[in-house]
């Protein structure tokens, strides 16, 4: 895959993009001149990073498996996430009183299949340790915040 060079200053609200390259020796040239013509005048350094282009990172890509009771797969949604760590296993809430309580459980994976098998492995655990829909509980075994 393609990358690009991003040339950063700053940090906190004054993290910003100067400019990008092809490169990575066009990038660290750029870094070098401005980095000893602007740093100490403007008291940044300027840093570059390289991405890969066209693809979000692996660890950015999760499936939220929503499995019933009896451990049927309801639904998989597909997600990329920048907030790092899958969430604990949480109990959804049901939009009407009519709909069952679901698990969901977040798994940081690209593969249908291993999504399933960890969700599947999840589930079990957690019907055995706790009564289904008991959200304190779940969030007590899992060490999550199942709000």
């Amino acid at each position: 895959m393609a990358s690009v060079y991003i040339v950063t200053a700053g940090s906190y609200s004054d993290y910003h993009i100067i400019t990008a390259f092809s490169t990575p020796e066009m990038a660290e040239r750029f870094v070098a001149e401005y980095n000893g013509q602007h740093g100490s005048y403007y008291g940044e350094k300027a840093e570059a990073e390289e991405y890969t282009l066209d693809s979000p990172p692996p660890e950015w890509k999760y499936a939220d498996v929503f499995l019933d009771e009896g451990g049927n797969v309801t639904e998989i949604r597909w997600r990329i996430s920048t907030a790092g760590a899958p969430a604990a296993p949480y109990f959804t809430w049901p939009f009407r009183a009519a709909e069952p309580t679901l698990l969901c459980v977040q798994v940081q994976t690209e593969e249908e299949e291993r999504a399933v098998k960890v969700a599947h492995e999840k589930w079990a655990a957690i019907k055995a340790a706790v009564l289904w829909g008991d959200h304190e509980a779940v969030s007590r075994l899992t060490g999550g915040n199942n709000a």
